[in-house]
């Protein structure tokens, strides 16, 4: 299995556990299968934002085990875009020295292209960390939460 492989499927069982924890929470079918689309699309950040806003609809749902999922698929998606990060690295410097690539592209658009994904994967990336960041704050608040319930 490729690390690529591997993370797609780390992210995928992540955003799995979100999608049944809402479907226990009582959030209707239509919306989660509106964030299943989302997921299949590659818009995760978008899908785990809208999951993240379910907990404020949802008084019986736990807050807490929820920021937990979204916390370990934030972390999926930002492992995953750094594999996509390593691998269009990988092709920008075969490209750029390989004489046999250069010789069938002398324009360089070869270049360019995988230039223009890297730069795409880094914006990505950037939107994917302050999601992570964000939901681990939420995470410490509600562990600081927890730790006071038990003590009382």
């Amino acid at each position: 299995m490729t690390a690529l492989e591997e993370a797609n499927r780390r992210l995928e069982d992540s955003t799995s556990s979100i999608l049944k924890a809402l479907e226990e929470a009582g959030v209707p079918s239509s919306s989660i299968e509106g964030l299943r689309a989302s997921l299949r699309d590659d818009t995760h950040s978008e899908a785990l934002q809208t999951a993240q806003m379910y907990t404020k609809c949802y008084p019986s749902m736990d807050t807490a085990k929820m920021v937990d999922l979204l916390a370990e698929s934030w972390e999926a998606l930002c492992n995953r875009r750094d594999v996509e990060l390593k691998d269009v690295n990988r092709k920008i410097n075969r490209i750029r020295n390989d004489p046999k690539i250069q010789k069938k592209d002398p324009t360089g658009e070869k270049l360019k292209e995988q230039e223009e994904v890297k730069a795409n994967i880094e914006q990505r990336k950037i939107t994917n960390q302050l999601g992570l960041y964000r939901t681990r704050a939420l995470q410490s608040l509600y562990v600081q939460e927890r730790s006071k319930q038990r003590a009382t």
